[in-house]
């Protein structure tokens, strides 16, 4: 895949079995905290405002948002009220205007069970989040 090495690099992932490992302790959270997981995730997508320093205005946010809260005026990408904080735009946003620090933001979920870990948010961000 094209880019995957960069990417692991700087998500910090040393291999490919650690990125499989990761993702996979998303299947084994907790309802709770895997219901509180998405509630602080939408959240932070719908709050989340564009870059529009960053923001190339190429209109992938665009394209992919099933709600139309998203246009491009003046050659960026602007959200709207309507946005109900999937997160698919985020996904697909090649230079980062669209982001959120989830890392920080979900660490406080770890503390729901205690089968998991504040290690398992490390450098920012939560690994187990693509």
């Amino acid at each position: 895949i094209k880019g995957l090495d960069k990417w692991m690099d700087e998500k910090g992932y040393p291999d490919i079995d650690s990125l499989c490992g990761e993702a996979l302790k998303l299947f084994e959270m907790p309802g709770d905290a895997s219901d509180e997981r998405g509630k602080r995730l939408g959240a932070a997508y719908r709050e989340a405002a564009v870059d529009a320093g960053l923001c190339n205005g190429c209109g992938m946010c665009v394209d992919v948002c099933w709600h139309d809260a998203l246009a491009l005026e003046e050659g960026k990408a602007v959200k709207r009220e309507n946005c109900i904080g999937c997160g698919y735009c985020f996904q697909v946003c090649p230079t980062g205007a669209l982001e959120v620090d989830a890392g920080e933001m979900l660490s406080s979920v770890f503390a729901i069970d205690e089968r998991l870990s504040p290690s398992d948010a490390t450098a920012g961000r939560f690994r187990g989040c693509c």
